[in-house]
């Protein structure tokens, strides 16, 4: 990958025209695929992923502001070449990779790619009775990229001589191919079967719907042979959502801790968020920045940002795509992630005969009742924290609110309690367990 080499030399100092620094995780996934390729467990095909650059070039125009066609940028040719040009060791004319998530900060023009990617699915692929959709929570969200799709297929007579606009979809009858935008509806979908899927802005999908939600299409891509979930995005401020899902998924791809094969991030944030009002760090996040988007722009949302909380909070979510908890959160999400350090998986089993200091905050009804203890172990002070939620409450939470408890419930920090109140006897129990069970003592 030239953009691979490019980066690599940025980053040991050198100027390179046309590519900006890329972050950790960017260095990451490429240094990943270009060791597969020259140790054999990936197949590259150069005919492949030029066909696929040469298509977006030549056919998808810009449709926002110019009308141009489509120029793409290295990094985007790194992508392109990555989706379309690894193939499967097992199957040399199959694609290697069907999950794609692309995160990169507001004006890089992830939509306009994502539309340009979907057009040479539906029109080059040569998978005859294609479906292809564009998902969002809601309607008018899934119109983004399906309206950038239909103004690609407008702006090329060849394009719109074949295609035809009917009331629910795009049609081209050539190849039995249609292109559809769909809100959720994880209870109908179930009998779709999709060639490709774009999941837009991921970060905006609520709780256990969204995750339901990408479970079906995901699922649903199993009868084709060579689909494509494309899922696209900014940070966000959504807990433990689909995107939060996907982030676990990629980060632990990257650094070496997953066994999985089939998922592809790029992941274009910011590494030192100490430095988040560098123009040169904020490059790591805005691959595009001084081609869609101008260093103008960016000195005036930083200064912008220094003068407001909540507008520094926005600045960092979905420009240098550092999630928060919310617009307005005192705790910084990253130090919350690393307060929970997921990589430990602490115990009770690990803890048997330390001593610790307990602590309740008691709640009834609506919040959470939260027990913990905090105890000294390898140098470290650490917490563990057992929660309890009255069933009423949860299933308001789960059903209405779309808030995933459940998944808190499978996981073991969450407990039922109770029918509409907590019940105390059940954090008492816990705490008992404690010494009976794990020989865990508290200090007096």
């Amino acid at each position: 990958f030239q953009y691979y080499d490019a980066i690599r030399r940025i980053k040991s100092g050198e100027k390179v025209e046309g590519v900006r620094a890329a972050g950790q995780f960017i260095h990451d996934i490429f240094r990943i695929l270009t060791e597969g390729i020259n140790s054999g467990e990936y197949i590259f095909s150069t005919k492949k992923a030029d066909k696929a650059i040469r298509f977006i070039e030549n056919y998808c125009h810009h449709s926002e502001g110019r009308a141009d066609l489509l120029k793409l940028e290295l990094w985007q040719k790194a992508i392109v070449s990555a989706i379309f040009g690894i193939m499967d060791p097992d199957r040399p004319d199959c694609r290697m990779f069907r999950e794609v998530l692309l995160i990169v900060a507001r004006k890089n023009g992830k939509t306009l790619l994502a539309a340009a990617i979907m057009a040479y699915m539906a029109y080059i692929d040569g998978e005859y009775g294609a479906k292809l959709y564009c998902l969002a929570p809601k309607l008018d969200q899934a119109e983004l990229c399906f309206d950038a799709f239909y103004q690609i297929v407008q702006s090329d007579d060849e394009l719109n001589k074949m295609t035809k606009k009917r009331r629910s979809d795009i049609y081209i009858k050539e190849f039995n191919t249609s292109i559809k935008k769909i809100a959720f509806n994880s209870k109908k979908s179930d009998g779709f079967n999709p060639q490709m899927v774009v999941n837009d802005e991921m970060e905006a999908w609520p709780g256990d719907q969204g995750l339901k939600q990408y479970e079906v299409m995901t699922s649903a891509l199993g009868a084709r042979k060579q689909p494509l979930i494309l899922s696209i995005s900014t940070a966000g401020y959504i807990n433990d959502g689909v995107y939060d899902e996907l982030m676990r998924r990629a980060t632990s791809f990257l650094k070496g801790k997953s066994k999985e094969s089939r998922i592809l991030p790029f992941l274009y944030m910011i590494d030192n968020i100490e430095k988040w009002d560098s123009l040169e760090e904020l490059k790591k996040s805005n691959p595009n920045l001084g081609v869609s988007v101008t260093e103008e722009f960016y000195i005036e949302q930083i200064e912008i940002a220094r003068a407001s909380l909540s507008k520094k909070v926005e600045f960092l979510t979905k420009y240098c795509n550092i999630k928060q908890n919310s617009s307005v959160a005192w705790l910084d999400y990253w130090d919350v992630m690393k307060a929970v350090n997921e990589d430990i998986h602490l115990t009770l089993e690990q803890l048997r005969g330390c001593y610790c200091v307990g602590g309740i905050d008691l709640s009834r009804t609506t919040d959470l009742t939260a027990a913990s203890i905090v105890f000294w172990k390898n140098g470290n002070w650490n917490v563990i924290t057992k929660f309890f939620m009255p069933k009423k409450r949860d299933e308001v939470a789960v059903n209405e609110d779309n808030v995933p408890y459940n998944l808190h419930r499978e996981r073991g920090f969450l407990e039922i309690s109770g029918e509409n109140q907590v019940d105390y006897k059940d954090v008492y129990k816990w705490f008992i367990e404690l010494v009976k069970v794990y020989k865990i003592r508290p200090l007096k």
